[in-house]
């Protein structure tokens, strides 16, 4: 795991590598992989059901403490300092209502770096390190009772040492260059070579004229090597004679504190090297692998020439070093392209583009607002769309060009080879590959110190990189209020979007205990989760009292040695650095009354607007809506009537459900399933989320619900495992279960008759169903199943009970799904929540029932049909009207249904778009340009291994949704600037994508895109989708013999790989199956890790502060 982070660094939030992946046991993380390409997913996430989001936060810890003190210039105030008196200093920090203006910040850290540096970024970083200073030494001043030092006096004496340690770093360049140019430089290859290794650097070569004309020897023999040596003493002695003056100024300084200590002068010590020299170490450490690269290589230049080359083998090393260097620079250029994107660093020639692309930005003119800053929104995120476009044609052109440079090499390589034709030696041909080994080590050094210095740690900018702090790379927050004074620290936390984790929170927010109590405190609680999957475990698996006792006595034990450990120093800084920035924001989301949301399509991207005009929509909506029906308001005060209603609830439906079955002894079994516990039943709460789809000015809100332990949801359940496969084995032929299957059967019904079924001529019909899921009344609905069960349900009874008792059992639920809002009871009336199964196996049933007869026409034959949800796709080859006939007799036998239809020879369908091009299919990934684009899916529990999974799934779906190797390129990296631009790191897309590669046969389509591999590719991945649903079934029989576990805990930091492996172990040892014909199977354990504190969680406030849910 990355532990550099430097302490005062503008830190991205990318997303830490995990900390054991480096010492992976193959075997496990092959077993993982798998496990993610097997497991396929639904990519049509706006329909999604998200609602049960966790929160796993303790009302009283520090996070809701009253942070009005607080501002982001003091956010750096807990960094390096002792626990043990932050609540002192922060009584202490001063007031900073009005930012320093550049001058008097530019006189304030003059004195620390002598370079003329104008940029407000680099600024920044010197008025931040002054900032750090200030607090780590205040302590000193205030645990002196009587003190005449100041922090100007302390500043002083580091500023000394500041110029103490620069100079010595330019002494060791110095030495290095006196080392090259009198041969005294050991390196690998001075080391191993006989010829001359006196080389003098060009930085000393060039500074002979000058040193000719103060000698005055300008038209006289001159003995370079001498005057090269001359120079570079000279320089040597003036850096001494300044560090004497600087030492002796020092001490001087120091004399004059009476009370200045020796913990004082550790410190500053320590300051000194840990941060304001760090820069200029950057650039020294960076400058001397370079120079010693260069240097390696004059010598084995020399080398070379000492083996008496002829002058064709001459031109074929040089022709060869061009070609090496030209390859690995474009190598690394496209690394500095990717970089750029993970670090959100445009350049200038990008931004001034991507301007000439979007339209000009004309604004209507407007008194409100609110309409002025959604439209200065909307043309950022143009900009920032385009950037980001120009950013993907930029890689696919580096790609292109490294991919060309390195067939240049490789040809030439191979035309000189010892082999063929004797052109050069063996001698001759190592020293040329030493040399591109130099080659590759020297772009290799450059480029990181490029990234580290002037994209992550922001100590300067690039003569290319724009210079406007602002511009930034899609996708950014959506801010739909102007009423906020977001740093541009804060706007990039925030635009890391709600899934994103600030990490190591726990170890913040327990920090307040001592080191041994607060990491005791954290693995108790975090513990819990894990605990409670282990009890259900033990249930299923019928192990004892006394049996369970031991068992978890040994993973406890295990759990908490484990995870009881320190987190390292840097990681510590970073987790504060950001827990400080949260509660900054938290306190502006107060103080300006706004409200942070995630957005309705279930993107990983944050909404922000005033609160007072959401909560206006939201009971606008609820006034308006036709879809629930008030049933009671509840006062917040009478505790004792709301624990009533709950009750109540429960009870009255537990009744009606022993009325509706009937004999107690005889269904005692279903009852048990059916009946809710008031201890296990929370009411469902309602919050809105933003609809960003409609493009209007007005809000549009979409109401979400939880249902996870509703009164209703252990009825929803039997329903759904009693009658859904009674109803899929009629309906399933016209449905499709996700992208994959759409495309699938796509593609197999054109194949299918010698691919005669697509003419130049057919179109493509799609209907979109607009009041989707709630659709019609529950008397509706219920007729609709009532003439399903009559036409097509020939049994009497299903699993015991009779039709007509699984009817009003289907009633009860439709009738009974309440909510709590704004301190009043709600109940549906149309349709019902879409997070419970049954919901969507009833709306299945009923729109089955509404396009029965357009399904079923004589003309639709032998078409390709299906159904998505709330979308139909058809192939179409009859006239227009007889279609328009059709769907006129729909709509007047479905009078509550509202739908579009369109015909074209294009279509766009579950993210794919389809196009007859003149008889042949064409298809790519089709990307919503509703949604702005390079977003993640919004998810919850690990984003990172959820992220992981959907990676490794979006390339496979681009292999199956693109006829075109072109395209299915274009859209791998674009899913890899997704990535990046969502703060994951190079490692972890090149590791997923060579793994791709690899495992499918095509690693050779990474360099040159042949479309026949392509083609067998896609013939693999299409095969493959049989291997998929194999794995599905296969776990779907684990599950019913109790063979298969899914265990979750909460995770931080520590070897969580080394832990799942021995709690494998345990529970494998102790447990046996329940199935006879199984018992030397080994129980297939799946580990799942959670994160406790995503910004989502952290910002959203969506969850009612009341009673009736605050199990929430």
């Amino acid at each position: 795991m990355a532990t550099n982070i430097h302490l005062i660094s503008n830190d991205p939030f990318d997303i830490l590598d995990d900390d054991d992946e480096e010492n992976v046991d193959l075997n496990e993380d092959l077993e993982s992989i798998l496990e993610e390409y097997n497991h396929d997913i639904d990519f049509d996430y706006t329909n999604t059901n998200l609602d049960e989001e966790e929160m796993f936060i303790d009302k009283t810890n520090a996070l809701d403490q009253i942070v009005e003190q607080r501002v982001l210039s003091q956010k750096l105030s807990q960094l390096s300092t002792d626990n043990e008196y932050d609540s002192t200093r922060n009584n202490l920090k001063r007031s900073q209502s009005t930012l320093s203006t550049p001058d008097i910040v530019w006189k304030k850290i003059r004195n620390w770096d002598d370079r003329k540096i104008q940029h407000e970024d680099i600024i920044d970083y010197w008025e931040r390190l002054n900032d750090m200073f200030d607090h780590t030494m205040t302590h000193h001043i205030m645990n002196t009772t009587t003190t005449t030092t100041t922090i100007e006096d302390l500043r002083d004496l580091a500023v000394l040492k500041n110029n103490i340690a620069k100079i010595n770093l330019s002494k060791k360049l110095w030495i290095i260059y006196l080392k090259s140019g009198t041969g005294q430089w050991e390196t690998y290859e001075s080391k191993n070579t006989t010829v001359n290794r006196q080389i003098w650097s060009t930085a000393i070569t060039s500074m002979i004229p000058s040193k000719l004309i103060t000698m005055n020897m300008m038209n006289q023999t001159k003995n370079e090597h001498k005057i090269c040596e001359m120079i570079i003493e000279e320089h040597l002695q003036e850096f001494d004679e300044q560090l004497e003056q600087y030492h002796a100024d020092y001490i001087e300084k120091k004399n004059t504190l009476i009370d200045f200590s020796d913990q004082m002068e550790k410190d500053i010590q320590t300051f000194v090297e840990q941060h304001s020299i760090v820069p200029l170490e950057m650039r020294l450490n960076s400058k001397l692998i370079v120079y010693e690269c260069d240097y390696e290589n004059r010598l084995l230049e020399r080398k070379y020439l000492q083996l008496k080359p002829t002058d064709a083998q001459i031109q074929i090393q040089k022709h060869l070093s061009d070609l090496k260097d030209t390859h690995v620079k474009s190598k690394y250029d496209l690394i500095e392209l990717k970089q750029r994107i993970l670090c959100n660093k445009p350049t200038q020639m990008i931004h001034d583009k991507a301007l000439t692309m979007v339209l000009p930005w004309t604004f209507e003119s407007t008194q409100d607002n609110r309409i002025h800053q959604q439209q200065i929104d909307q043309g950022d995120k143009e900009l920032q769309a385009k950037m980001t476009d120009l950013m993907v044609q930029s890689i696919i052109e580096a790609e292109r060009k490294i991919y060309e440079n390195e067939e240049l090499l490789n040809k030439e390589l191979r035309r000189v080879s010892v082999y063929n034709q004797g052109l050069i030696t063996e001698s001759m041909l190592d020293i040329i590959n030493r040399r591109f080994n130099m080659l590759n080590k020297k772009y290799d050094s450059m480029s990181k110190f490029k990234i580290n210095y002037y994209f992550r740690d922001h100590y300067d900018i690039t003569t290319d990189t724009t210079i406007l702090s602002n511009i930034r790379f899609s996708p950014t927050m959506i801010m739909a209020s102007s009423s906020h004074l977001f740093t541009d620290e804060q706007l990039k936390l925030l635009n890391r979007g709600p899934t994103y984790v600030p990490p190591y929170q726990t170890y913040v927010i327990t920090s307040t205990l001592d080191e041994s109590s607060s990491i005791n405190t954290m693995i108790h609680q975090q513990y819990k989760i894990l605990q409670h999957d282990l009890s259900v475990l033990y249930a299923k698996h019928n192990v004892n009292a006394a049996q369970s006792m031991f068992i978890s006595k040994e993973i406890k034990e295990l759990y908490t040695t484990t995870f009881s450990i320190p987190l390292p120093s840097g990681l510590y800084q970073r987790a504060v650095y950001e827990h400080n920035l949260i509660q900054t924001i938290q306190e502006q989301l107060k103080h300006y009354d706004l409200i942070l949301r995630r957005t309705a399509d279930q993107r990983n991207v944050f909404y922000l607007d005033d609160r007072s005009y959401f909560e206006q929509k939201s009971h606008e909506y609820m006034e308006k809506t036709n879809i629930f029906q008030l049933c009671e308001i509840i006062y917040k005060q009478n505790t004792q009537s709301q624990q009533e209603y709950l009750t109540k609830t429960i009870n009255s439906l537990n009744q009606d459900f022993e009325m509706i079955v009937g004999d107690r002894k005889k269904f005692k079994d279903i009852l048990n399933r059916i009946c809710g516990k008031i201890e296990q039943t929370d009411l469902p709460y309602l919050y809105f989320l933003p609809d960003i789809s409609q493009r209007e000015n007005n809000l549009f809100l979409q109401p979400i619900i939880t249902t996870k332990k509703s009164p209703t949801s252990r009825l929803a359940s039997y329903l759904e495992q009693s009658i859904r496969p009674i109803i899929q084995a009629f309906i399933s032929s016209n449905i499709f279960r996700n992208g994959t299957d759409f495309i699938q059967k796509l593609n197999q019904y054109f194949e299918d008759d010698n691919g005669k079924r697509l003419r130049p001529t057919t179109k493509f019909v799609t209907i979109k169903i607009l009041n989707f899921p709630h659709m019609v009344s529950h008397d509706i609905m219920l007729n609709a199943f009532q003439d399903f069960l009559r036409d097509y349900i020939i049994v009497p009874d299903i699993e015991n009970l009779s039709l007509g008792k699984i009817f009003r059992l289907t009633s009860a639920f439709l009738h009974n799904n309440r909510f709590y809002y704004n301190n009043k009871i709600y109940r549906f009336v149309k349709g019902g929540p879409m997070s419970l199964p049954f919901m969507e196996t009833l709306t299945n049933m009923y729109l089955f029932q509404c396009f029965k007869s357009l399904s079923q026409t004589t003309v639709l034959k032998n078409e390709f049909y299906g159904r998505y949800k709330d979308q139909i796709i058809f192939t179409w080859n009859e006239q227009f009207d007889q279609l328009n006939s059709i769907l006129k007799t729909i709509r007047t036998e479905n009078i509550n249904l509202k739908f579009d239809m369109n015909i074209a020879s294009n279509a766009r369908f579950l993210n794919a778009y389809i196009e007859n091009q003149q008889g042949t299919l064409y298809s790519r990934v089709d990307h919503n340009c509703k949604i702005q684009p390079y977003t993640l899916p919004y998810v919850i529990g690990h984003s990172k291994v959820s992220y992981s999974h959907w990676f490794r799934l979006a390339l496979i779906r681009a292999v199956r949704y693109c006829t075109s190797v072109t395209d299915f390129n274009q859209e791998r990296v674009y899913l890899e600037v997704t990535w990046l631009a969502n703060g994951y790191s190079l490692k972890f897309i090149e590791k997923r994508i060579n793994h791709f590669y690899s495992h499918f046969g095509a690693v050779s389509l990474r360099t040159c895109l042949d479309e026949n591999v392509y083609k067998k590719l896609r013939h693999r991945l299409f095969n493959f989708i049989h291997e998929q649903r194999n794995y599905l079934k296969n776990n779907e029989e684990l599950d019913k013999k109790n063979e298969r576990v899914q265990l979750t805990y909460l995770y931080e930091f520590g070897p969580k790989r080394q832990f799942n492996q021995r709690l494998q172990e345990i529970l494998s040892r102790n447990l046996k199956t329940t199935s006879t014909s199984s018992k030397t199977n080994p129980i297939k354990i799946k580990m799942m890790t959670k994160h406790q504190h995503s910004l989502n969680a952290l910002f959203s406030e969506q969850n009612p502060l009341h009673n009736l849910s605050k199990k929430f």
